[in-house]
Parts: C-alpha cells; structure tokens; sequence
C-alpha cells in the first residue's frame, strides 16, 4: 500500500490506471524527478527524458518485467523526497493523456 504523498503522485502518473508505469508514465516520471532535482525553471530535452526513463526503470524495476509496479515506485518516490528536492509543481502533459 502506497502512502499518502506517494499514492497522490502515483496516481497523477499512471494515466491508463493499469498499475503499473510504462512508456510516456515513465518519461512523465523522469521529467518530476528532474525538474525536482534541478529547480532552475530548465526544462529537460526529449532526449534527456528518454535518458532519464531508462534509468529510472534500470533503477527501479526490479522484477524485471519493463515497468514500475506501485512497490517499486514507492522505494523510489521515498528516495527522491529524501533528498528534500520534492519542489516541482508538475502536471502531465494533455498529449501524454492520450487527448
């Protein structure tokens, strides 16, 4: 069971309710976590989020399957808060929506 700031934020990520984070939920993750870590207002490139995706799921998916399931991303959402960088106001993108 995933707590309070952790479910909130899980639930803002998996768009297609499919509990588990896949594709464009892992690279909406990728850009919190930088926009989190980096607070300058810089805006992460395409490329640097697809970057940053694969090593979120090389970090975090350790069953092994290509995706994040709710236990893997709340040891790593505690982690990023643990570094006191949680200071992104992010909201996922309409066309990462799928309208």
């Amino acid at each position: 069971m995933l707590h309070v700031g952790a479910q909130a934020k899980w639930d803002e990520l998996d768009m297609d309710g499919s509990g588990s984070l896949e594709g464009d939920e892992v690279a909406a993750l990728a850009e919190w976590v930088w926009c989190s870590m980096r607070g300058d207002g810089e805006e992460i490139t395409s490329k640097g989020r697809l970057r940053e995706a694969a090593s979120i799921i090389e970090r975090c998916d350790t069953n092994g399957d290509g995706s994040i399931d709710a236990v893997e991303f709340v040891s790593y959402y505690d982690e990023v808060l643990a570094l006191g960088v949680n200071t992104c106001v992010f909201t996922v993108p309409l066309a990462a929506r799928g309208g």
